[in-house]
C-alpha cells in the first residue's frame, strides 16, 4: 500500500510538470493568446480544458511545414483541429479542412474512389483551356461540354503521349460532373484495379464480385492508364470484360486515358491466343462506351 501511495504521489507531481510544461507553450503561443482573451477565458476553464490546447498546439506544430495533403502527418489527412468555444462556453474543438485540402463536402462523398494528386482539385475545366494546348484539346473538350448540356450517355476514350494532360482533363471533368450532378464517381488507376482484383479473387470470391458490382454502378467512371496493366487470360476475361460489358449494359458513363489507340487496344488483348475476335471484342466494347480522341503533343515539347 505504501509503494502505491509513492507511485500516485510521483505521477501527480509529474501530471503538473507536464501541466506547467504546455502553460507556459500556451503563454508563448500569440494566436491562443488572442483567442483566449478575445473569448475572456478563465483561469479554471483553461486548467480544465488544456487537452484540448494541447491537441490544438500538437497538430499546429505538425502542420507548420507541411507542403501538401500527400505528406499531412495528421490522423485525418487535411483536417486540422482549430480551437472553438462550446455552447457551455468552456473550450473545446471544431475541425476543419487546411489550405493544402481541397475537397469540398460534395466531392468528398461523391468521389468514391480517387486515384490522383488531391492537389489537382484546385484547379477547374476551364483550367485545361490553356492557350499552348487549346489546338489539341479542343474536340475533346468540346465534347466534354456536350455531355453536360446533352445528357450524354457515351464518354471519352482519350489517347496520346504521356504529360499531355489527358488525366488531368478527366479529372477536372470528374469535378465539374460531382458539382453540377452530385453522382457517384471513381476515377480509377486501371492497372492497379486489375492488379488489386486478382489478387482479391484468390482470397475472397464475394469481396471480388463486390468490388467489380461497385464499380460497374458507379454514375461515371474514369479508368486512368487503360492497356498498361499486366494483361493475362484471366485478367482480361474475368475483370476487363466483365468491368466493360456490365457498365454498358447499364448505360453507365464511362472514360479512359490511355497511351494506345483503340486499334492498338484490339491487338494488346489478343494476347497469346491465335484467333483476334477476343482482342477485338474488347476494342469494340471501349468504342460503345466512349468516343475515341487522341491529344497531340506540341512540337515544342517533345
Amino acid at each position: 500500500m505504501k509503494q502505491l501511495k509513492i507511485e500516485n504521489i510521483i505521477f501527480e507531481k509529474d501530471v503538473d510538470q507536464i501541466k506547467r510544461k504546455y502553460l507556459d507553450m500556451i503563454d508563448d503561443d500569440e494566436e491562443i493568446q488572442a483567442f483566449l482573451k478575445e473569448n475572456e477565458v478563465s483561469e479554471e476553464n483553461l486548467y480544465n480544458n488544456l487537452s484540448y490546447l494541447v491537441r490544438y498546439l500538437e497538430a499546429k506544430k505538425k502542420c507548420k511545414d507541411c507542403i501538401s495533403l500527400d505528406s499531412c502527418p495528421l490522423q485525418s489527412k487535411g483536417i486540422k483541429p482549430m480551437l472553438a468555444i462550446d455552447d457551455l462556453g468552456q473550450i473545446s474543438l471544431k475541425y476543419s479542412r487546411c489550405k493544402n485540402n481541397y475537397f469540398t463536402d460534395k466531392l468528398y462523398e461523391n468521389f468514391i474512389f480517387h486515384d490522383f494528386d488531391d492537389s489537382l482539385l484546385k484547379y477547374n475545366l476551364s483550367d485545361a483551356f490553356d492557350e499552348d494546348f487549346i489546338q489539341a484539346r479542343r474536340p475533346l473538350l468540346i465534347y466534354l461540354t456536350k455531355i453536360f448540356e446533352q445528357d450524354l450517355i457515351k464518354g471519352a476514350y482519350v489517347y496520346g503521349d504521356r504529360k499531355i494532360g489527358k488525366s488531368f482533363i478527366l479529372t477536372m471533368f470528374c469535378k465539374r460532373y460531382i458539382n453540377k450532378k452530385s453522382k457517384k464517381v471513381g476515377f480509377i488507376n486501371f492497372p492497379a484495379l486489375v492488379a488489386d482484383l486478382v489478387d482479391i479473387y484468390y482470397q475472397s470470391k464475394e469481396d471480388f464480385n463486390t468490388l467489380l458490382d461497385k464499380i460497374i454502378n458507379l454514375d461515371l467512371v474514369v479508368f486512368d492508364d487503360f492497356g498498361n496493366e499486366y494483361a493475362t487470360v484471366y485478367a482480361r476475361d474475368n475483370i476487363i470484360y466483365p468491368l466493360l460489358d456490365g457498365r454498358a449494359k447499364k448505360n453507365k458513363l464511362t472514360m479512359f486515358t490511355s497511351n494506345y489507340s483503340l486499334s492498338q487496344i484490339a491487338n494488346i488483348y489478343v494476347l497469346k491466343e491465335r484467333t483476334r475476335y477476343k482482342g477485338e471484342q474488347i476494342a469494340e466494347l471501349v468504342r460503345s462506351l466512349a468516343k475515341e480522341f487522341k491529344i497531340e503533343s506540341l512540337p515544342y515539347l517533345l
